[in-house]
């Protein structure tokens, strides 16, 4: 892993979380796309939260020591940005358009949101052995 890629996924965790939520304020409406666009934004959240938590409460420098997963994050990072991407696109540029046009100009992408949800759940795990890492670094047994 190179120095940075923990800060990167931050980074790149934090544009998407607000690319996100832009796209699910603008989607609002009762079929399963919203709700599912809505939790991905909840989960895009958490996600985050935990990741910017772990660099701030990490004693010494975290992007110093090699994580498992990282290009796996990364990916499921960047596909997702992609697929948020689709959503802005569609946005209209003026306020004259309503919100059933933009989900006919994007189709539908609950599937592809639940997908997500998925995957960022298993990223979790990977999380917390980072953290285990980190504290068996600290605290090694005898």
């Amino acid at each position: 892993m190179e120095p940075g890629t923990i800060l990167s996924i931050v980074q790149l965790s934090g544009s998407i979380l607000n690319l996100g939520s832009k796209v699910a304020r603008e989607f609002i409406g009762n079929d399963r796309e919203r709700d599912e666009l809505g939790n991905l934004n909840v989960r895009l959240q958490t996600f985050y939260k935990l990741v910017d938590d772990f660099v701030h409460d990490t004693p010494g420098a975290p992007s110093q020591l090699e994580y498992t997963g990282t290009s796996s994050i990364i990916r499921t990072l960047n596909e997702c940005k992609r697929f948020l991407e689709q959503y802005d696109r569609a946005l209209p540029t003026s306020r004259t358009l309503g919100r059933s046009t933009q989900r006919a100009r994007v189709g539908p992408g609950g599937l592809e949101a639940e997908d997500f949800i998925n995957r960022l759940s298993q990223h979790y795990h990977e999380l917390q052995l980072w953290t285990l890492r980190i504290l068996q670094r600290e605290c090694p047994t005898t």
